[in-house]
């Protein structure tokens, strides 16, 4: 007698958001507003994805399709941009300023008018006291708060990293994490599910998870890693899978939330990956093979077919965001 397989357990179903295993086969479907287009998910809309990325002094965004786009200056005259997320509530955008240890915010103009009048936006500082080098920010839409990462730096010792958290215009932080964290570099929720997860790239790195209220911490993974960040969620599929990209191994890889079923999605083929982002069936990445010049590129999220350059010659580029 044979025994069926559940194909919706691995990582090689390729379906692009829900799967449903049958004797002895599997199905594909959507999510409620997307339709299926062969093995993908498309939105029903219809309208391109808003790349939105930084250069380390500015927030830009990049309106339209590949043939067919426009780009804007969302944010000018900053400092170092570290880090940047996006509220589809309220249409803010919130990023790090490692230079003035400040996170920040700026709200997006309606994008159906013309780009070349939308102008640059004026940006409001949270006003959180006692950083001292915030490094990664992600933003809870559902319960309207505020994640970010801190640094702090000793001569003698090594430095020591925390999770804070605070409503979206500043009030009420606390401290989640402070106790072996070394360095933290990125941050990502789950606000659905009320999960987070974060990299450190300490003395012994890792990638660990605990849920939104700081409770059940654990470390996913702490082998094969050296320098891990740009961690981001696939919110549409089935099993909401995490990836990360590590800029020293030159790797972007993956698994399901609780550590298991990781598998590589590229290696090889990447210069210092530092930024990662899924939207739809791709990820997205900032590949800087120099710290002054970087091009952001798109892959299907399985890791087939080859990378397509979706932005070139950014000056100093750390982070990409997808929106629609």
């Amino acid at each position: 007698m044979c025994e069926d397989i559940d194909e919706c357990t691995s990582f090689g179903h390729y379906c692009s958001q829900l799967c449903h295993n049958t004797l002895g086969s599997y199905g594909c479907s959507c999510r409620d507003g997307f339709e299926r287009v062969h093995m993908e998910c498309h939105p029903k809309t219809g309208a391109p994805p808003v790349v939105m990325y930084t250069n380390e002094r500015g927030i830009r965004l990049v309106i339209g399709s590949a043939e067919s786009h426009k780009q804007i200056d969302l944010v000018a005259g900053q400092g170092r941009i570290a880090s940047i997320d996006y509220d589809p509530i309220d249409k803010y955008i919130y990023w790090v300023d490692t230079s003035d240890k400040s996170i920040k915010r700026a709200i997006i103009p309606n994008l159906e008018g013309e780009p070349e009048k939308l102008g640059t936006q004026y940006p409001q500082d949270l006003q959180l006291s006692g950083l001292h080098k915030p490094t990664a920010v992600s933003v809870d839409w559902v319960a309207r708060n505020l994640y970010f990462m801190d640094q702090e730096s000793f001569e003698n010792r090594p430095p020591k990293g925390r999770l804070m958290v605070t409503t979206l215009d500043g009030r009420y932080k606390r401290t989640l994490h402070d106790l072996d964290i070394e360095s933290p570099t990125s941050l990502a929720l789950d606000p659905e599910s009320s999960i987070l997860f974060w990299t450190d790239i300490g003395i012994n790195p890792k990638i660990e998870t605990s849920w939104m209220d700081g409770s059940r911490r654990q470390t996913l993974f702490k082998s094969r890693l050296a320098a891990p960040g740009g961690i981001t969620v696939d919110y549409l599929s089935g099993d909401k899978r995490i990836y990360w990209a590590d800029s020293k191994l030159n790797t972007i890889e993956s698994a399901k939330p609780d550590g298991t079923n990781r598998a590589m999605i590229l290696k090889n083929d990447l210069h210092h990956p530092i930024g990662l982002e899924v939207f739809g069936d791709s990820i997205y990445w900032v590949d800087s093979p120099n710290r002054d010049r970087g091009d952001i590129y798109r892959l299907n999220k399985f890791g087939r077919g080859v990378k397509v350059l979706v932005r070139g010659a950014i000056e100093f580029p750390t982070a990409v965001r997808i929106f629609q």
